[in-house]
């Protein structure tokens, strides 16, 4: 019985050491655990040797080298005609014109096209624009350098975004947007020949600066919104905007016509506008301008030439000007704004408007009117 038993567990316990030994041929080696990078984000290369180059089919693009135009009189250096391109310079250059060759445009997308992605690089010296693409649609550009082109650093249609741009010294404009629905966020235009941007309908500016600009800083075109964009010694006006606009926490320094100048129907709130060499704000019709302030320009600050009507100026400061407020036209109402230091006058309103009563440190203590304008 004793024996019986021990044959069996050892026997039991024999099965158990081969089980638990498991298959003692060797593995093969090791397979790769990680993905190349063509697997993460399949790309192709571009280098000199492959221009002018005509992508046609969908995809991610890289740059090898800085590139060039190969021939006298070539259309582009490189041309997209597909949807769905990614063209990533990293961080080198397509320079549109050397000693012996030239290209009209350094990047062109030739028909309407969508969802293009332009980005990190410099494109300068083109015969006409860096980036030609205003068949396009739902075109991004981002971290460019659009520098010294003969027409606009970039031009772009409907549904564009422009982050983190910069266009300099171009002949035209800096970037146009000529659709609607665009978007330009943390983009610098300076030194341009026309405007610095200039935008298509319903494009939001956010964070721009427009420096130096041969004629205006912004045109900001219908039901555009632009918020704490600012505008430094533009040829002619700061801001030029078109109806239906808002604009907010704007800025306008030193323009050498008026800081912003409205064609009529916009807003305008709680904007800035310094020492612009005609007026701080030049209205339009049915303008709305509400809590802001134009200090030392060399006219008025607030200006309704005679046939502007219909304005509401509400909440606004003005000092430091020729004329304050000069409110020349009719059925505008002008009210709870304070001016002091206007060399000329602080409140040059003419018959016909609604505005409130003026106070002055004479008659404050009997004021009781919530809508009175205050001289100082």
């Amino acid at each position: 019985m004793t024996l019986t038993r021990t044959v069996v567990f050892a026997f039991a316990a024999a099965c158990s050491s081969v089980a638990l030994a498991g298959d003692l041929t060797p593995p093969g080696a090791p397979a790769p655990t990680m993905k190349t990078l063509d697997q993460v984000e399949p790309r192709i290369p571009i280098g000199q040797a492959d221009v002018p180059l005509t992508i046609v089919q969908p995809g991610s693009y890289y740059l090898t080298e800085n590139l060039f135009p190969a021939n006298l009189g070539d259309a582009f250096v490189i041309e997209i005609v597909t949807d769905d391109v990614t063209l990533d310079l990293r961080g080198f250059r397509i320079q549109g014109a050397t000693e012996v060759t030239t290209a009209n445009y350094g990047v062109r997308v030739s028909s309407s096209v969508q969802n293009i992605v332009v980005r990190d690089g410099t494109i300068t010296g083109c015969q006409f624009s860096g980036v030609e693409a205003i068949l396009a649609e739902g075109i991004s550009l981002e971290s460019l350098r659009l520098n010294q082109n003969g027409s606009d650093g970039a031009r772009v249609g409907s549904r564009s975004r422009i982050v983190n741009c910069s266009a300099f010294g171009n002949t035209s404009d800096g970037f146009t947007i000529t659709g609607a629905g665009g978007v330009i966020i943390n983009t610098v235009a300076e030194a341009n020949g026309v405007d610095g941007i200039d935008t298509g309908a319903s494009t939001s500016l956010e964070n721009c600066t427009a420096n130096t600009n041969g004629r205006f800083g912004y045109t900001v075109a219908a039901g555009s919104t632009a918020v704490n964009c600012t505008a430094f010694e533009n040829g002619q006006d700061g801001f030029f905007v078109i109806p239906g606009s808002v604009l907010t926490g704007c800025s306008s320094y030193l323009n050498s016509q008026s800081g912003y100048r409205s064609n009529g129907k916009a807003t305008l709130v709680d904007c800035t506008a310094i020492s612009n060499k005609l007026h701080g704000f030049e209205l339009g019709d049915r303008d709305r301008v509400i809590a802001c302030s134009a200090s030392d320009n060399d006219f008025s600050g607030f200006d309704a030439a005679q046939g502007v009507e219909d304005c509401r100026i509400d909440g606004n400061s003005a000092t430091g000007n020729t004329t304050g407020f000069n409110i020349a036209g009719a059925s505008n109402v002008v009210i709870s704004n304070n001016a002091g230091l206007n060399s000329a006058f602080n409140f040059l309103i003419v018959g016909g408007n609604v505005t409130g009563p003026t106070v002055t440190s004479a008659n404050i203590a009997a004021n009781t009117n919530p809508s009175a304008n205050y001289a100082h």
